[in-house]
Parts: C-alpha cells; structure tokens; sequence
C-alpha cells in the first residue's frame, strides 16, 4: 500500500488562489478530477497519496512539507487480516478519488507536466512586465522629446502698452523666438477684437484692418512684427480692444503656436508710453520704447512722443496731449 500523508486543503486553496491557478490546472498535473481537488481544499479528505501530494506540491511550486499540517499524522497502519489469516480486510473507504482508466485525463509521463509550473510561468511574467515597462519608458521618452523640441524650436510674445488714450495709435510688436535659423517661411496671423484699424510701420505702410498678417523668415534665432493700431472715435476711456494670434510654419518644421504675452489693452487718459501714468514720460520710459519698438525701416510716430518727453510733463485734454513744461504744471494730474 501506497504512504498516506496528511495535508492542509486550506493553505493548498489559499496558495492556488495567490497564484491565479485553477482547480482545472491542479487537477490536470495531478491526474485527478475538479471534485477531488475540492474536497482536498475542503478538508473532506485531508489524508491523500503521497505521490499525489508530491505532484501537488509540485504543480504550486512548493515543497511536500510546506502542504503537510503542522503535526503530520503518521503513515496508516498496515490493513487488517481476516480472521482465517489468509486475505486482508478491504478498508472501510477511499481516501481519495482516482480517474477511472477509462478517463483521459491519465497519469502523467515521468517528463514534466504539458501545463507550465508556475514558476516558468511567473518568471515569463515577469520578463514579459519589464519588457513592457521598458517599451513603455522608451515612447514616453520619445514623445517627451518630441513635445520639448516642437514647444522649445518656436514661441511667440506679443508686446505692447497696457493702456492708450482714445483716437491715439499705438505699437504693437510680436516676437518670435526659436532654436538657430528656420528653413521655411513663419506666417504670423493676428485678429483684433474691438472698434479699431491697424497698419504696418514699414517705409510703404500697409492696411491691415482688423486682420494683421506678416511673412518672413526666424534668422539668428528671433524674428520680430510691429503694427500700429489705432481704437476708433467712438471708443471712451474703459473700453478696451483684445488681440488673439498664432504663428505657423511648415515642412518638417511645421507647426502652429499661439501668441502669448499681453492680450488686452484698456483706453485711458494717458499716454502709452507713460508706463506709470503719472502724466510725465521720463528718460527711462522713452528709452524703453526705442529699445522695445524701434528699429530700422521702421515709421513709429514718435515726435510727439519726444516732445512730450522734452516738456517734461503733459495734460490730456479730452481729445490730444498737451506739453506742459515743469514749470506750467501746477499740483495733480491735469484734465
């Protein structure tokens, strides 16, 4: 008679589960039904063969004294003898259910099992989760790359005052920024939000209306479009005009990007060169505005700002600034 060993049907259950394996899958390797496998969990038959428990074992990949309880019983007593001495006593019952030899799930071969042990299986697994992983970190990195280089190769700022007085022009500049010299053409393409006209500043100016538009190409890495607009009569001071554009290029350069930078400029009182309205354009502010605006080949009218800048001081008479040397001004701001 085969050993007999006492094994642990809860921490057998318990393991399979961990695993992700099947009553199907134990049942294949050992070469017994899903109703054994059961009632093994179940504890219905805690006393199997000791080579069924050793493929068993092996199938959850453990060790047979892992699956034992913690006392193991010892091996079953030899069977009892008939009382004539001659033929041994059938015991009382099985302790476990064999497939019939008829069934097709038969013994397995002394090589391994056809289904994989779970330690070939978590170890493809694994394989298969770093090389994941890895394929993974490679397109994130390629498409990080990607995402840098197409923000980073071109940008575009708009510059210009925070505020205007009513029926006054004023610059407006947008910059473009970018990585070395560009092979194609940039297309800068505004649109103007409000009651205004705009042109250019070139020797021949050009119209643009509400629609600025500008071609040319990124060369030592900047590139730079001033426009002058101009808010119409009927604009008071506190109603504002609103900008919105974007630059495009194309090929394998191509790409669209909006404008940034100021986007809104309000009608007040003051001149827009007079940053902190104070009614007085100081050395700092005006060589600002060259700094920012000016340029060769470019018409900014910029003589009443100068005169503006000699007087000293200024008043705003409703419709135009009027030069007032220092010594003509008396206390505020002037209406």
């Amino acid at each position: 008679m085969q050993p007999i060993v006492n094994i642990d049907g809860d921490k057998i259950r318990r393991c399979r589960e961990a695993q992700g394996l099947t009553q199907l899958y134990l049942a294949t390797v050992v070469g017994v039904t899903t109703d054994t496998i059961s009632r093994w969990e179940n504890r219905r038959s805690p006393t199997i063969k000791r080579e069924n428990a050793l493929k068993l074992a092996e199938s959850l990949g453990m060790a047979l004294e892992e699956l034992l309880v913690a006392s193991p019983t010892e091996e079953a007593p030899a069977a009892p003898v008939s009382p004539a001495g001659s033929f041994p006593v059938a015991p009382s019952q099985h302790v476990e259910e064999q497939l019939p030899p008829s069934s097709p799930a038969a013994p397995e071969p002394p090589s391994s099992p056809t289904v994989s042990p779970p330690r070939v299986v978590a170890s493809w697994r694994r394989h298969a989760l770093w090389l994941g992983l890895c394929v993974l970190v490679s397109v994130l990195s390629g498409l990080g790359l990607w995402f840098w280089s197409a923000r980073s190769r071109l940008e575009a700022k708009r510059i210009m005052p925070g505020h205007v007085a009513p029926e006054h022009p004023f610059p407006v500049l947008v910059r473009i920024s970018g990585r070395g010299e560009l092979r194609n053409p940039v297309l800068i393409r505004e649109e103007l939000a409000g009651h205004c006209d705009s042109v250019g500043v070139d020797e021949s100016p050009k119209r643009y209306g509400k629609t600025p538009r500008w071609i040319g190409r990124v060369e030592n890495g900047t590139a730079s479009f001033v426009y002058l607009v101009r808010p119409d009569p009927g604009l008071a001071s506190g109603d504002s005009i609103s900008f919105s554009g974007d630059v495009i290029t194309r090929g394998g350069e191509g790409s669209s990007q909006r404008v940034g930078g100021v986007d809104r400029v309000v009608l007040m009182p003051y001149h827009w060169a007079d940053a902190d309205r104070d009614y007085r354009i100081s050395d700092d502010e005006i060589l600002a505005v060259y700094e920012t605006y000016g340029g060769e080949g470019r018409n900014l009218p910029l003589d009443d700002l100068e005169q503006l800048w000699l007087a000293g001081t200024y008043a705003w008479n409703g419709r135009d600034f009027a030069p007032h040397p220092p010594a003509q001004r008396h206390g505020g701001s002037t209406q």
